[in-house]
């Protein structure tokens, strides 16, 4: 990237990168909520095993009730992951970009962590902004969105992540420039990252300040671009929305020709009145905008516009650090701050972020930039059997521990996606890809390598939950194992959901169904199809409810049977002994959900504290649940 960089920033010229111990300890390393704003140092302990330290996965303690000794010894056995699955991974993906797999597998702190390191000093990297299907709102049922691997490998691009948070549609809630053209407005109050034209990285908080002035001198408050409008909002939409504007009540719609299309930040652009409308939604002219307004906005429009009229439109992004984005040609929005000025600084509260959002831990995307101009782009995994995910000062800390100066919070949970190459890389907490409103994309010129045509060497993998296996790759021409110095090219990902692969080409089974692995070899690819059964039960759960009728009498107890992973266990057989009333039934099969519904009618002579039921499932420990009852949902 030409001209690459942070803007320049004193406080993190001295500041170097961490060493892979230090980054170790900061995945682990628990904050309270008194650290949300207070700088912090990392502060390593000298018997920390070396990140290259390789552990089996654990066996995962259930969250209520736990399997007896026996099952622990049945799934030691079972379940014990190789290895070769813990530690940390670093590939060349291109000149100038390297991915980094970190994975911890062991205690409550298991995380699985990607980090995409780009050099902004090189010319032959680019990153961009994308428009998930490149418009913002589609007339499907998308919506406008589109998943990462698609909008990845729809672009060429060598990788992605997802980026700014969204309503589920393809409207990004904060601001985003696309090659230029300003697509969608700041939120007011949160966090931006913008790329100059000359290579230069913005990070900062915008506000918005547009406004329309009529021929006559008349204006009034421009309060978005591409958007849906509010109560006596304008907004402007522009042909990066879609074909027409959104279907409204009592709307007045004015549509102009603008010869100076793109908008740009801090724009002012002069269009020409064409036509008023009041339709159910009016179509956008490809060389020209429509502005949108109802309440006191519509009647700004129609008591201030003639045909003919010169219309002028301010696009003034304020910067609360004072820097100029003019010039600024790729823009995503995000918050709230992780790392600013070299220390932790998350400021959830002030960019209005609920307290959930901020200290749980959840799926995690950020974009961070180090002193020596490289860029950060980091997934973490969370909600799930491999990884438990993090709370924002835990990723701050991590995201400073990996040599990041500032560093800016994505949107995460369902949405936290990186995509190399097309492939899925980390594990997505939904099981599969969520359709997000817009990435960042890197791109890297296209370079082509003699390599071998590769194949699995299983023709498919059929596997129970839990139970992981290092796969192998095999010369398509020799049948040879691909030789190790090949290998550790090899890019691997998922189709479908069905587990999770490392960069090491192990694979853990996670959920129930068919999907498949894939490994690239430069341009060579490889899919095996994959099959994954739940695996033994693991846990028992249950919960006691008023009958729907109302009965106080009579009670509904829902057992549920999973598996390690939480798959639900079909088939199962569940028992119940029941003290201060009678089971209508003591013994039934789960259906295809796990689950097994008991009715009990109560003795209501009997103490309510002496009333109680105890489930049973082959070794499992058995499960005790007391009255009263809960009120059924």
């Amino acid at each position: 990237m030409t001209g690459g960089g942070v803007c320049p920033d004193e406080s993190g010229q001295h500041r170097q990168q961490a060493t892979d111990a230090t980054r170790f300890e900061a995945v682990s390393c628990q904050l309270t909520a008194d650290s949300l704003n207070q700088p912090s140092t990392l502060n390593p302990q000298p018997s920390h095993p070396s990140p290259n330290t390789h552990h089996p996965l654990p066996i995962p303690s259930p969250n209520t009730h736990h399997p007896t000794p026996v099952l622990w010894l049945i799934l030691l056995f079972t379940l014990l992951i190789s290895p070769a699955f813990a530690g940390e991974v670093t590939k060349t993906l291109a000149d100038g970009v390297t991915l980094t797999q970190i994975i911890q597998p062991d205690g409550p702190d298991r995380i699985v962590i990607n980090v995409l390191k780009l050099d902004t000093k090189n010319k032959s990297v680019r990153i961009e902004s994308a428009l998930a299907g490149d418009t913002v709102l589609a007339d499907d049922p998308t919506n406008g969105r589109e998943t990462i691997s698609k909008l990845t490998a729809r672009r060429g691009a060598l990788a992605g992540i997802n980026a700014d948070f969204f309503p589920f549609t393809g409207d990004p809630l904060g601001v985003a420039v696309v090659n230029g053209e300003l697509v969608s407005e700041p939120y007011q109050g949160r966090s931006a990252v913008g790329i100059s034209r000359g290579g230069w990285v913005l990070f900062d908080k915008l506000t918005f300040c547009g406004q329309v002035s009529a021929a006559n001198g008349a204006a009034y408050k421009l309060a978005g671009v591409n958007r849906l409008r509010g109560q006596n909002e304008l907004i402007c939409y522009t042909p990066s929305f879609g074909s027409t504007t959104p279907a409204r009540n009592e709307c007045i719609d004015v549509t102009l020709s603008c010869p100076s299309l793109p908008l740009t930040p801090n724009a002012t652009v002069e269009a020409i009145f064409q036509q008023i409308s009041n339709g159910p939604s009016t179509f956008i002219p490809t060389d020209g905008l429509v502005l949108s307004g109802n309440g006191a906005a519509a009647k700004f429009l129609t008591d201030n516009f003639r045909t003919g009229d010169k219309v002028t439109l301010k696009l003034d992004m304020l910067s609360e650090m004072g820097k100029n984005w003019t010039p600024v040609v790729q823009a995503v929005g995000g918050g709230p701050w992780l790392v600013r000025y070299g220390e932790v600084y998350v400021d959830g509260e002030a960019q209005k972020f609920d307290s959930k959002i901020v200290l749980g831990k959840h799926p995690r995307t950020a974009i961070g930039m180090t002193a020596n101009k490289e860029m950060l782009l980091v997934t973490v995994d969370g909600r799930q059997w491999i990884s438990n995910g993090m709370s924002l000062p835990e990723l701050a800390r991590f995201m400073k521990s990996l040599g990041a100066v500032t560093a800016v919070n994505l949107d995460g949970g369902g949405s936290t996606t990186m995509s190399i190459k097309g492939l899925v890389v980390n594990s997505p907490c939904e099981g599969v890809e969520r359709t997000v409103a817009n990435g960042l994309l890197v791109f890297t010129p296209e370079t082509i390598a003699t390599t071998p045509d590769i194949k699995f060497s299983l023709s498919q993998l059929c596997s129970q939950a839990g139970v992981g296996q290092k796969l192998l790759l095999l010369d398509s021409a020799t049948g040879r194992p691909i030789p190790e110095y090949l290998m550790s090219k090899v890019v691997w990902g998922i189709k479908g959901g069905r587990g999770f692969v490392n960069q090491s080409g192990h694979f853990v089974p996670l959920r129930v169904g068919s999907g498949s692995v894939i490994a690239t070899l430069g341009d060579k690819r490889a899919e095996l199809s994959v099959v994954v059964t739940a695996g033994p039960p693991s846990t028992l759960t249950a919960a006691l409810k008023v009958d729907p009728a109302g009965d106080p009498s009579r009670g509904i107890l829902e057992a549920k049977l999973t598996d390690s992973t939480g798959n639900p266990i079909a088939g199962g057989s569940i028992s119940i002994t029941v003290t201060g009333g009678n089971a209508d039934i003591s013994n039934l099969q789960t259906d295809t959900k796990g689950i097994a519904l008991f009715g009990v009618t109560w003795d209501m002579a009997t103490d309510p504290s002496m009333r109680s039921i105890i489930l049973s499932s082959g070794i499992l420990t058995p499960v005790t649940v007391k009255y009263p009852m809960k009120k059924s949902q």
